[in-house]
């Protein structure tokens, strides 16, 4: 016994002179469950080829998976995209627009401009900024240059589309080469709202200052991008639109692009020029201010009776309440108090111009084809004469863009319940 245990410790010795190893307690107890696999010595095994062992810092060499030839490359993010426009003084910043993710809205655009891309930690209340990864896409005046869900990048080409920013700049200046500066981001604008739309002209007399305020407004050339309106969320009158609509759609069938949704009926009351924080401030201000004096200003119930269909020119077929001589006081109230915190009033509607919208002819459109009209010969005979009621007991505050609620109206900043 004394001579085996002598030649074992001899053994372990050479062995460890060439590396650090141990010894398999679980192999001399004749437990060893990994055999030939063992990492440990197995002293005294024959034919087991575990004499040798490789040390324990060797790894094995990792297979080599050959890399997937359908593998997409790295597209830049939106913070790449917004350092670019930020620091790129070929890029107007002024013709990008960012559609990002609200999490009660849905996806909402704005310009790039009106938002601060400091550290969302460092920005002050009110500040419009959102943190990146709810940014969906960029826009380079109604083009989008780069889309996190589509996989576009338009403005480095990560993507192998091709093209960059820069290249998206010189195709839209070839196609658009008499487009005025400023007036592609007021162009969707327009084309949503009939009332600030060239074929609805004021009816009736006007003083002199009326005219002189309209002068200026046009001189400024400062267009609506917000307004203040009452949805028309009563199905009676939906109904009713929807069914001159198709009565439209029956006897001109390219009407049917000219329709407005019944889910974006809505009455305007005031038409807002808002280019500043300051601005917004200021229409918040008095939007809750006026909230208190409702019930001054207006009767207990207020009610709208829709009757007749009218068009503006041929251009905007429409359907104008019942005048209420309290809303009058109120829309007149309203337009004075945001003049008098400086807010730019565009237009200020009368019952000369007041409707709500049930169809338009886009300009593009008429330009195409000079001949179709709304035309009285086309709703004269519609069987629809009455179109039900609408209560007055909400007004919104309304960007007017391209952008909509989950539920088809227009993107809704405020809601001010009048009762």
């Amino acid at each position: 016994m004394a001579e085996q245990k002598e030649s074992v410790e001899g053994e372990v010795e050479e062995s460890n002179t060439e590396t650090e190893v141990t010894v398999c307690q679980f192999f001399q107890s004749g437990n060893c469950r990994f055999g030939a696999r063992c990492r440990n010595l197995h002293v005294g095994e024959k034919g087991s080829g575990n004499t040798q062992l490789a040390p324990k810092h060797q790894k094995k060499k990792k297979e080599q998976t050959p890399a997937a030839p359908d593998k997409k490359p790295p597209m830049k993010t939106a913070v790449d995209v917004i350092s670019r426009i930020q620091w790129d003084s070929s890029l107007p910043k002024n013709y990008f627009t960012v559609g990002y993710l609200d999490r009660f809205l849905g996806v909402i655009e704005k310009p790039f401009t009106e938002f601060s891309w400091e550290d969302l930690a460092s920005v002050e209340y009110g500040v419009l900024a959102v943190p990146k990864h709810r940014i969906q896409y960029f826009k380079y005046r109604d083009v989008i240059v780069w889309d996190k869900t589509n996989r576009i990048d338009d403005v480095f080409g990560s993507t192998g589309g091709g093209k960059t920013i820069l290249d998206v700049i010189e195709n839209y200046e070839k196609e658009h080469p008499q487009t005025p500066e400023g007036a592609a981001g007021y162009e969707s604008m327009e084309s949503e709202l009939a009332g600030t739309s060239s074929y609805c002209q004021p009816q009736g007399n006007e003083d002199e200052e009326d005219a002189e305020n309209r002068a200026e407004v046009s001189t400024a050339k400062k267009k609506p991008n917000y307004f203040i309106a009452v949805r028309i969320s009563n199905e009676e009158v939906r109904m009713a639109v929807k069914e001159i609509q198709n009565h439209l759609i029956r006897k001109e069938p390219e009407l049917a692009e000219c329709c407005v949704p019944v889910s974006s009926l809505h009455l305007t009351l005031c038409l807002l020029h808002l280019d500043s924080q300051e601005a917004f401030d200021a229409a918040y201000a008095v939007l809750h201010d006026l909230k208190s004096e409702c019930q001054r200003l207006l009767p207990p119930t207020l009610i709208l009776n829709f009757h007749t269909l009218q068009d503006f020119h041929s251009h905007v077929l429409y359907v104008a309440p019942v005048p209420v001589p309290e809303l009058v006081q109120f829309m007149e109230t309203l337009a004075h108090r945001f003049t008098e915190k400086g807010i730019v009033v565009i237009k200020p509607p009368s019952y000369a111009n007041l409707h709500v919208t049930i169809a338009k002819i886009p300009k593009l459109l008429s330009k195409k084809n000079p001949e179709l009209k709304l035309a009285p010969e086309l709703y004269k005979d519609c069987p629809v004469t009455e179109l039900g009621s609408q209560a007055v007991d909400c007004l919104a505050f309304c960007f007017a863009g391209k952008t909509r609620r989950t539920d088809g109206f227009f993107t809704t900043l405020m809601s001010i319940n009048l009762y």
